[in-house]
């Protein structure tokens, strides 16, 4: 399923650094299913999201911060709130404060600390940090 859930940006408390007029955005590139997984007490809920780029950008930062809220209440209403377990994957285009990545970026954004702050965990905590990047090619990794 998608959400036409709509969040306004900026978002209270943003250090993202947007000047322009308050507006409504969607969190256009996501889905979410619930699965019952043999071996698993509960159901999962499975979230998958693509975000804005551009971590730096401050309109881009103000939008995938948008992007989060509506994520997060997707996380909370149709998964922690009926007891299931939650899986939130996909390329969320951010930095995470609490677990630096292999090149040590700082986020610009508080979208991964929304995430978690509704319960969710980073798997880069799972992670030596020379291991958290996302793409390679010879010669150069990004992070």
């Amino acid at each position: 399923e998608r959400s036409d859930a709509r969040a306004v940006v900026p978002v209270e408390g943003s250090h993202c650094g947007f000047t322009g007029h308050p507006r409504r955005v969607l969190c256009s590139k996501h889905y979410w299913a619930v699965f019952s997984v043999p071996g698993l007490d509960r159901e999962l809920l499975f979230v998958g999201a693509h975000l804005k780029a551009r971590p730096n950008d401050p309109a881009s930062c103000a939008r995938r911060e948008g992007q989060a809220v509506i994520l997060a209440q997707i996380v909370q209403e149709w998964g922690l709130f009926r007891n299931r377990s939650v899986i939130l994957a996909g390329d969320l285009n951010d930095f995470d404060k609490r677990v630096p990545d292999a090149s040590g970026n700082k986020p610009r954004s508080d979208v991964l600390a929304m995430l978690t702050a509704v319960g969710l965990r980073s798997v880069g905590e799972r992670l030596a940090r020379s291991e958290r990047w996302t793409w390679s090619e010879p010669g150069s990794r990004w992070p």
